[in-house]
């Protein structure tokens, strides 16, 4: 069974921990609680300083970026010198942090006094940074404020900080910066200045062990504002020794490779050898299968070494920066190496990209034999005091030169900071000799700008890469300069000019890298890697830039008044970033086949315009909306690939290596945030939004209608166990994957409305609705554990809380077994109505032909196909089965029983038997046929497995009739085709029960695509039996078709490949889906006639020929 999410109501007023649920719900949901803000990432350097006054260290344990705001935050070199106050005449303005994290999923908001800060009544959202919650705030001078911090949970639930209001009296004027703690409504908070002359004034030097975390006022790179070790102290004598903080290993619980790398980084104090460490951990996986766990490791444990939560200490040695860079390169062939195998995982590439800006540079500088020299001679200069000299020699040159480490860029930039603060202090000459030494340090940690990384790889660029390059940083400084003024056709301009020069370095990345590569090569190649990796983390600051400008035009609803007014025009800048966003993805390497197929989709409906015949402004919405909830689940798979990639690797070294409990829960909470697809999701919701808004949706689809009664539960799958066993009475299940009790759910995915899950709700007349908007997600979610009434009907859904006591008398509770079918009486053989048989169980196997087939005999399933087999001799039309049935999800006694009927084979005069019916290399598939299946009153849907694709020559798929009590089972051999199309038919409208319209569902490929839940919509149209009239409901987006390879081996398996819906003719030709819908509803209508009730059909479409391959009654 399909992986989905589901709402659903059960029968228990008892509620489940939806926290303990956290790691279960789908990343979508994720992202959705995710508050809207601009994210630092370090991997590349866009620097914002760190307000002058503010010790980061003082009273923290990790760093306060109190740059972060809503708008975006990693624009490189902006404002490197100053911070300028942003407060008028007469007002404050306040930087405020809270130094305290959430759990994930939650975020913070302030509530106060005054209007800036909502009244007490409007919640005014703070920003999140790895370091804490952050705002700036505009208020009237030296007036007393009032407010408390509140944590808003992913329910929307809220908590507040205990105690008394916090009580502040604002100066008169001027900018200030405080640091607040959780629950501490009673500390003394000092304002601190953030003006330049303020921030002078408060800086004391006293000369010695200085602490310089106050000095961070001059060109702040990433790789420093991200630091979160050690502050940075200036020494005049060798004092390291006395620097090394007690640290503390845990391995209990700890096994393989993650024991491996804590017990090599108990023996590795300095750096040289905490790479060697990461070195033999990688080469040593590469042929053991643990090449994904390996990597996952190395690069948690380099990330938290480059930003000092591992710490590194002198050992005592003598190993110059060229030992590390030798290591670097050994560790850059092998992630290279596995990067070009074929067989690397996607998950591979995407945490190989994550280790690589962790390591340094090994160009020929770094590695000969005594690199950096510049500082030595900067530290024997005679026009420098001589305590300068004893702090720049003990505290950067003798440690560089020793042991090298992350920390010396840390004190590096700490002591540029000093000299540079009062100009005039010291001489030009050394001042710009310590900002050269500090450019090659910066190039040694690969530290540098993006710009200063590009200009790093200029001279190995050809002519059309050089180009790339003189425009896109044209661009780029164009917009810097503009900021927050800059326009969205310079935001686009930028964005497309980054993804030429992308495309550029990523194609020069295509070859593989060569065992006799020189070592200048392979730096080179460094560089370019790096370049690439830096130029994906802009895109993420112009995609921020962007959607901040589009929300403040008025977001979802403009969009949508722009196209209800047929004024699309509005709609191609975000359309044109989105489609630039999705192939930042690609470039990445993440699903390049699903990106480019999504690209070509954006970019073909953004051209096509309103120009049906059919109401266009509705189907370019339909069609539209189709590729955005493509794209939405290509991020949520993404999202999910790094959920499960680093939280359980992350908890276990976290504890194992003493890293800080909040840098340890925040992770991957910040992997996600930082990322470009972190954009791409919010983008894609504001399109998504305005979509609905303009189609009317609010986000709900209706399988089964109907009003129910019963108790909210969340679970992750409909499957035997999934309740808790203290649930009684009518339950609503709103499940995250798609029973026993069930009377509602809600699924939190698309699907299609004639797969056999559909199929079997209507059944059992289990009211079931889909959702997929994340505001209605969210108020449903509120209501876990309480008694709800869900009402679905073709004026829209709505969940509400209920009374128990009077709830509505049409709440039918269904008694579900624990298959998710209900009992059904078994009727005689003379049942008029079709129901089940029975029949008495032979153990002696033979072949019926299907002209002979009968519910006795053969199931009702091939007595059906044996009938439409009389009918084709009437129409002349040959009928071949395609569509296969779901896979469910089986307990541990179904699977022992299956593998004991597998291990079954029929007699050999079954099998010569079948290859004279099929003679040749003739493939078949081969499917259930039962007396309890596709009847009238229980259709079974999907309970059973078909195989697709095998030879009679493979005995093991033909295993014989199996008893179940009074069920007996068949098993129906056809031959098998590779259909271009698969359909399934209701000749009876299946949500308003409308006796004139058949509605259909249209796949690619095979049908098991529509039958077993695959995540995504099929092409969905309704068509009049008498009017011919045919009405688009939906645009298919499956992001795979099923096929079988003529080519291949017939061994039960199929292949998947992508789907580009802008080179579908069913998608892109309206004539085409016409003419099909008016060729299937005859189709429906005649076999309806025949059998005289509503049909439920299967079939398929090979060239101009219709196949129809099974009809069963439709469940009412």
């Amino acid at each position: 069974m399909g992986h989905w999410d589901v709402l659903s109501i059960p029968q228990t007023t008892d509620s489940i921990s939806l926290r303990s649920l956290q790691s279960q719900i789908p990343v979508r949901k994720q992202l959705r609680f995710l508050p809207n803000t601009a994210i630092f990432n370090p991997r590349i350097s866009f620097p914002f300083p760190l307000p002058p006054g503010i010790n980061r260290h003082c009273k923290h344990t990790h760093p306060l970026f109190f740059a972060v705001s809503s708008t975006p935050t990693r624009e490189e070199e902006k404002k490197k010198m100053k911070v300028k106050p942003k407060s008028g005449r007469g007002k404050v303005g306040l930087n405020v942090c809270l130094d305290h994290h959430v759990e994930f999923g939650e975020h913070v908001v302030i509530l106060g006094s005054t209007k800036e800060l909502g009244s007490w009544k409007k919640q005014v959202p703070m920003n999140w940074t790895e370091g804490g919650w952050v705002m700036d705030l505009e208020l009237k001078g030296g007036e007393f404020i009032e407010f408390k911090f509140v944590i808003v949970r992913k329910d929307k639930s809220v908590v507040w900080e205990g105690g008394d209001n916090r009580v502040l009296k604002l100066p008169q004027g001027g900018s200030f910066g405080m640091v607040c703690h959780w629950n501490s409504t009673g500390e003394t908070v000092e304002l601190l200045p953030l003006s330049l002359e303020e921030y002078g004034d408060r800086v004391e030097d006293d000369g010695h062990n200085e602490s310089t975390s106050d000095a961070l006022e001059v060109g702040t790179s990433p790789f420093v504002g991200q630091w979160q070790g050690r502050t940075a102290s200036f020494m005049r004598s060798n004092e390291h020794h006395n620097k090394e903080l007690e640290r503390k290993w845990d391995t209990t619980g700890l096994e393989g490779l993650a024991l491996k790398l804590v017990e090599g980084d108990k023996s590795a104090r300095n750096w040289w050898r905490k790479l060697e460490a990461v070195h033999e951990l990688l080469v040593g996986s590469l042929q053991s299968g643990e090449r994904l766990e390996a990597l996952i490791c190395s690069a948690i444990y380099l990330k938290w070494i480059n930003t000092g939560q591992i710490p590194c200490f002198e050992d005592g040695g003598h190993h110059r920066p060229n030992r590390h860079a030798e290591i670097s390169r050994h560790i850059f062939r092998e992630l290279e190496r596995i990067s070009s195998r074929k067989d690397t995982s996607p998950q591979e590439v995407l945490v190989i990209r994550k280790i690589h800006p962790c390591l340094p540079s090994f160009k020929a500088e770094f590695t000969a034999s005594v690199p950096l020299t510049r500082i030595r001679d900067i530290a024997h200069r005679n026009d420098i005091p001589h305590d300068l000299k004893q702090e720049i020699k003990h505290t950067i040159q003798n440690k560089l030169h020793r042991n090298a480490g992350p920390e010396d860029l840390v004190s590096t930039e700490a002591m540029l900071a000093r000299v540079t603060r009062n100009p005039g202090e010291y001489s030009e000459a050394f001042v710009e000799q310590f900002k050269i030494f500090h450019q090659e340090l910066k190039d040694f940690f690969n530290a540098g700008s993006l710009t200063e990384q590009l200009e790093s790889i200029r001279e190995s660029l050809d002519e059309q890469g050089v180009s790339a390059l003189a425009m896109f940083l044209e661009c780029k400084k164009s917009l810097d300069t503009a900021e927050e003024s800059s326009s969205i056709l310079d935001l686009i301009k930028t964005m497309r000019s980054l993804s030429a020069l992308r495309e550029v370095i990523v194609k020069g990345l295509e070859s593989s890298l060569r065992n006799d590569a020189p070592d200048a090569t392979i730096a080179m190649r460094q560089k370019w890697r790096l370049c690439e990796i830096g130029l994906e983390d802009y895109s993420f600051v112009l995609l921020s830039r962007l959607l901040n400008t589009h929300e403040a035009m008025g977001g979802a609803n403009w969009l949508a008044d722009n196209l209800e007014s047929r004024n699309i025009g509005s709609w191609n800048n975000p359309l044109g970033a989105l489609i630039v966003a999705v192939h930042q993805l690609n470039l990445s390497g993440w699903k390049p086949e699903e990106c480019a197929a999504i690209e070509n989709e954006l970019t073909a409906w953004q051209e096509k315009g309103l120009f049906e015949k059919e109401d266009g402004k509705r189907i370019w919405a339909l069609r539209l909306k189709a590729t955005l909830d493509r794209t939405r689940r290509l991020t949520e798979e993404y999202s999910e690939a790094l959920l499960q990639i680093f939280p359980q690797k992350v908890q276990m070294l976290g504890k194992a290596l003493g890293i800080p409990e909040n840098s340890v829960r925040t992770y991957a909470e910040a992997e996600i945030r930082a990322g470009v697809i972190f954009q791409v999701s919010k983008l894609c919701t504001l399109l998504l939004k305005a979509v609905r808004t303009s189609l009317g949706s609010q986000g709900w689809d209706i399988l089964v209608p109907g009003v129910v009664s019963g108790t909210l539960v969340q679970v992750e799958n409909i499957v035997p166990g999934s309740l808790p066993s203290s649930s009684e009475g009518p339950v609503i299940l709103v499940v995250t994957a798609a029973g026993s009790n069930i009377a509602g759910v809600v699924l939190l995915q698309e699907l299609a409305h004639l797969s056999h899950l559909g199929v079997r709700a209507r059944q059992e007349k289990v009211v079931f609705v889909t959702c997929e908007d994340e505001e209605n997600v969210s108020d449903i979610q509120k209501l876990a554990g309480k008694y709800v009434r869900l009402e679905a009907s073709s004026s829209g859904v709505n969940i509400s809380p209920s009374s128990l006591d009077n709830h509505d008398a049409d709440s039918v509770v269904k008694n579900l077994s624990t298959n998710g079918s209900s009992a059904v009486e078994v009727p005689g053989p003379d049942d008029s109505a079709g129901l089940a048989v029975k029949a008495p169980y032979s153990s002696q196997a033979r072949i019926i032909l299907l002209a002979d087939a009968d519910v006795l005999t053969s199931g009702a399933k091939a007595a059906a196909c044996g009938r439409l087999a009389s009918l084709a001799v009437v129409s002349d039309k040959e009928k071949i089965e395609t569509a296969g049935l779901e896979d469910g999800e089986l307990d541990k006694l179904c699977h022992q029983l299956q593998q004991l009927i597998s291990s079954l084979q029929p007699p050999k005069d079954i099998i010569d038997g079948i290859m004279i019916v099929f003679p040749g290399n003739v493939r078949l598939i081969v499917r259930s046929s039962a007396n309890v299946e596709d009847l009238a009153g229980m259709s079974a849907a999907g309970l059973y497995e078909s195989i697709p694709n095998v030879s009679p020559s493979s005995p093991t798929v033909f295993t014989s009739a199996v008893s179940q009590k009074d069920a007996t089972m068949a098993i129906l051999v056809q031959e098998m085709l590779s259909p271009d199309l698969s359909f399934v038919l209701h000749t009876l409208s299946p949500t308003d029960h409308d006796h004139n319209y058949v509605e259909a569902e249209i796949a690619l490929g095979l049908g098991e695509t529509l039958a077993s839940g695959t995540r995504g919509t099929p092409w969905r149209v309704s068509s009049g039996k008498f009017d011919g009239l045919v009405r688009t409901l939906a645009f298919a987006n499956f992001s795979e078709e099923m096929v079988v390879s003529g080519a291949g081996p017939a061994d039960g398996e199929v292949i998947r490949l992508t789907v580009d819906y802008s080179k579908k003719p069913l998608t892109v030709d309206p004539i085409f889906l016409h003419q099909l819908s008016q060729r299937l509803c005859p189709v429906g209508f005649f076999l309806e006639q025949k059998f005289g009730c509503p049909q439920d059909v299967e079939g398929c479409v090979l060239g101009k020929d219709i196949y129809v391959v099974q009809t069963r009654p439709q469940p009412l």
